[in-house]
């Protein structure tokens, strides 16, 4: 009984000290893959910068433009930012899943208060969703499964110790790849910049 108690408590220690670790993460996120290839711009140091406020002549929300900001403060690549996008919700802010995940990242409630994120809100849901990934991209170390703890939780991606069996989840990482790679090469397009 006493061996089972000390074990809750170091188990206890031990997601206390990885949600530290998530908590400080994005001052200890420089060299992670995938970064983007282009040279560090000066970021704004603000959570949400005025730039994400901005909008269209249209009235609509520069979605451009709140990517390219969250590209910058979690050093990630625009392209799998927007991959991630298109698969979770079609570019479509209102978009809500079966499960209950919403916005253009489909960011489940619970994991955007932990994010201290809206998100019914499309800037902090982009923001918030990229910063969730990449925290799964240093907590897991690659890109798939990243993907996979973004799709099916991080838990899951533990205890299968790699992508799960889910026949979501093994689709899920394959369309995001397959469009990242797309957009990659799109981009490297001459004349398409």
């Amino acid at each position: 009984m006493l061996r089972e108690i000390n074990n809750i408590f170091q188990k206890i220690s031990q997601l206390r000290s990885e949600i530290d670790q998530i908590k400080n993460l994005p001052s200890r996120m420089a060299g992670t893959f995938p970064q983007r290839s282009r040279p560090s711009e000066p970021v704004q140091q603000s959570r949400f910068s005025s730039t994400l406020q901005e909008k269209l002549p249209s009235g609509e929300l520069d979605i451009d433009r709140v990517i390219t900001e969250a590209s910058h403060q979690e050093d990630m690549e625009e392209e799998l930012i927007r991959a991630v996008i298109q698969i979770e919700s079609g570019f479509d802010p209102e978009a809500v899943s079966h499960r209950g995940a919403r916005g253009l990242m489909q960011l489940m409630p619970g994991t955007a208060a932990e994010l201290g994120v809206d998100p019914d809100n499309p800037a902090e849901n982009i923001m918030g969703g990229t910063r969730y990934l990449s925290s799964m991209l240093h907590r897991f170390g690659n890109l798939e499964e990243a993907l996979a703890a973004y799709n099916a939780g991080p838990r899951n991606v533990e205890t299968y110790q790699g992508i799960p069996p889910f026949r979501e989840t093994e689709n899920y990482v394959k369309q995001v790849l397959d469009r990242y790679r797309k957009l990659k090469e799109d981009a490297a397009l001459p004349g398409e910049q």
